[in-house]
């Protein structure tokens, strides 16, 4: 579980000038406006076939942008592939450009995202991908840095396309890689191929999703009402996933997501995010809408699941070396609609969320908070 070295925060401050740079570069020369059919024979910078991606589109008339494509030592990429209201959005930034991406990627991996290999994971309409190692030239020194590789079918909450989206932010991120002279290492990798969305598991007496006393949920789970709630978390990832990973155990009442309860490892860890903060964080693309936040048919259907409101957070880092830590950013997240159930505000947040991190310290599945860690509630 390495995650930032000194290289993120250096970045912060250098690259951040040089790529700013990088942005009117790419902007140059590059069709910042939709263009119907005839739609090209490839897309996002000529790295996925158009093919590949309308088929996972609604069959009706295209049109293509594409905004930032990367070019020698600026991995970035921008392109969005539209029908029928339907779009699939391919994207790549450095961390320290990424913004609201990743520290929105906790609560948009939701559990029925699987692993991908080492550093990526992918959903019914959302694969992510960390390039952990591309090497760029700042200042003269070369340095090995992290891009977020983003694949995504926005506006279609029924379609689970795990399989195709895990294939295509792979293949993003290697011609994101050849594209930008990065010559990672980690892209060589044998990815496997994802494991199946889970399935709503009844509320019961025992641990919700292994770690959690049911018991901690309060009166909105006692008794008869306990029979309301259900549970579904991350498949159980490959050894090799614990670099860049999302593990999320989302609680339902009456078939409706009310709670997920994150934790981000590695390079996927946000650096922060203030409970409350998450809705007025603008994302670089709009969400899909909350009209079906429940798994109507299973788990496998529960897609289109907007990123909720962050009610609790706290970050554990381990210190291994001098030059590497392993980081655990927990998160609690409410999600709000007119469909939850009033009940559901009455469970006490603040004791179920510190009873879910002390279980996984004592599993040893995560790191500890200092004792001076900042425990924020809202």
């Amino acid at each position: 579980m390495s995650t930032r070295s000194r290289t993120t925060a250096y970045l912060r401050t250098t690259a951040a000038a040089a790529l700013a740079g990088a942005v009117l570069l790419t902007g140059c020369g590059v069709n910042g406006t939709a263009e119907a059919d005839p739609v090209p024979a490839s897309v996002c910078a000529g790295i996925l076939p158009a093919e590949d991606v309308t088929s996972l589109l609604p069959r009706t008339q295209v049109s293509v942008r594409e905004e930032q494509k990367p070019i020698a030592k600026y991995p970035l990429l921008r392109c969005e592939v539209t029908a029928g209201g339907v779009s699939f959005v391919g994207s790549a930034y450095l961390p320290n450009m990424a913004g609201p991406d990743l520290v929105q990627l906790a609560g948009s991996t939701s559990s029925l995202s699987a692993s991908l290999g080492s550093s990526g994971m992918t959903g019914p309409d959302d694969a992510w991908w960390i390039i952990d190692d591309c090497r760029l030239t700042l200042d003269g020194t070369e340095q090995k840095v992290p891009v977020l590789v983003r694949a995504r079918i926005l506006g279609n909450p029924t379609t689970d396309h795990r399989d195709a989206l895990g294939q295509m932010v792979v293949q993003l991120a290697k011609g994101v890689d050849k594209a930008a002279q990065c010559n990672s290492e980690r892209l060589n990798d044998k990815i496997p191929a994802p494991l199946p969305a889970p399935k709503p598991v009844p509320v019961t007496d025992a641990p919700i999703c292994a770690v959690l006393d049911p018991r901690t949920l309060g009166p909105a789970a006692e008794g008869a009402q306990r029979a309301r709630w259900t549970a579904t978390e991350t498949p159980i990832p490959t050894p090799t996933s614990a670099y860049a990973y999302i593990h999320t155990c989302d609680l339902y009442i009456d078939g409706i997501r009310a709670f997920s309860l994150t934790v981000a490892f590695g390079r996927a860890a946000p650096d922060a995010e203030v409970p409350g903060e998450r809705p007025s964080l603008s994302q670089r693309l709009p969400v899909p809408p909350a009209a079906t936040p429940q798994p109507t048919r299973g788990a496998r259907d529960a897609t289109a699941m907007p990123p909720g409101t962050v009610i609790a957070s706290v970050t554990g880092v381990t210190v291994k070396s001098k030059d590497e830590k392993s980081m655990s950013a927990y998160r609690m997240s409410r999600h709000d609609s007119p469909a939850l159930p009033a009940v559901a505000l009455n469970v006490p947040t603040e004791q179920v969320f510190r009873s879910w991190v002390a279980a996984l310290v004592q599993q040893q599945r995560a790191d500890a908070p200092a004792q001076d860690a900042e425990w924020k509630f809202g």
